[in-house]
């Protein structure tokens, strides 16, 4: 029984080849879908796979080439070429893919360095600023100073930002 069920097996009839045509074309969409390292690969695969069944058919069948075209050599052949395609289109749109991440993993890394060099030049002059404020507050007159001499007297200085433009003066001169 196991050798008539090889033998039935390995001899390819009407019956048999439309059972491998779902096969066949199993492989073909599979190997368009395998994109390993070059899509070269998966294009040799369909190619092999071609050849593979082509001499499969010549050394293990009697069917005409006109049994074989109706009976699925048709569809088979059909979906090989539309998995060429989409293995085509797949890899171009994984390389475009690969080329936009790494564009735009290089313009995060500009900017990146861009915020690192706004960040210190700001801080450089906030550091000016502050430094130009001790500076004004050295210069203006102690308000405590000024309400000794005038008791009733106040001095409103709020700067807008850090440094004001205003600068007020007082001084005394013998007894005024």
């Amino acid at each position: 029984i196991c050798i008539e069920n090889a033998y039935i097996w390995s001899f390819m009839d009407v019956a048999n080849f439309r059972t491998h045509t779902l096969a066949y074309i199993a492989i073909y969409i599979g190997a368009s879908m395998l994109i390993v390292w070059r899509y070269q690969f998966s294009i040799a695969i369909v190619l092999i796979s071609i050849a593979a069944n082509v001499a499969f058919l010549a050394t293990n069948s009697d069917l005409s080439l006109d049994a074989i075209m109706t009976n699925g050599a048709i569809l088979v052949g059909s979906v090989a070429v539309f998995s060429v395609l989409l293995l085509l289109t797949r890899y171009r749109l994984t390389k475009k893919e690969i080329i936009a991440r790494l564009k735009l993993a290089e313009s995060n890394d500009l900017l990146q360095d861009q915020k690192v060099i706004i960040e210190e030049t700001h801080r450089d002059i906030t550091d000016s600023i502050r430094y130009a404020e001790k500076i004004q507050h050295s210069i203006l007159p102690d308000p405590n100073y000024i309400r000794e001499h005038l008791p009733k007297s106040f001095v409103f200085f709020k700067p807008k930002d850090i440094v004001s433009g205003d600068f007020y003066w007082f001084a005394q001169n013998g007894d005024k």
